[in-house]
């Protein structure tokens, strides 16, 4: 039975002799391959929210707009847009950076 108090020692990786030096150029290239993907994925997330943002602000431009809603209504819908347009320039930018960061 082991102590709580004993060290844990966790297995290394295993590397096959076949792969001989590792060549830390392709490891940053590999990794480099990873984070354009990452940021090409999170710029299509941000796109989206982008759109799904401003679709949301119109709709809530829409009901402020409304004379038939109640002033409570209208007020909320009002706030809910400065918040959506908040949200769309935020993705927007981010998106913007995503953007170019997957290029390189």
């Amino acid at each position: 039975m082991s102590n709580p108090s004993d060290p844990v020692f966790l297995p290394t990786p295993y590397l096959p002799r076949s792969l001989g030096k590792i060549n830390i150029h392709r490891l940053y290239a590999i990794s480099n391959t990873d984070n354009n993907d990452r940021n090409a994925a999170n710029y299509v997330g941000d796109t989206v929210q982008q759109g799904l943002s401003g679709a949301s602000k119109e709709a809530n431009k829409s009901v402020a707009k409304d004379s038939d809603a109640s002033l409570g209504t209208r007020a909320s819908a009002a706030k809910d847009a400065i918040g959506d347009k908040a949200d769309e320039t935020s993705s927007s930018a981010s998106a913007s950076v995503n953007k170019e960061a997957a290029k390189h």
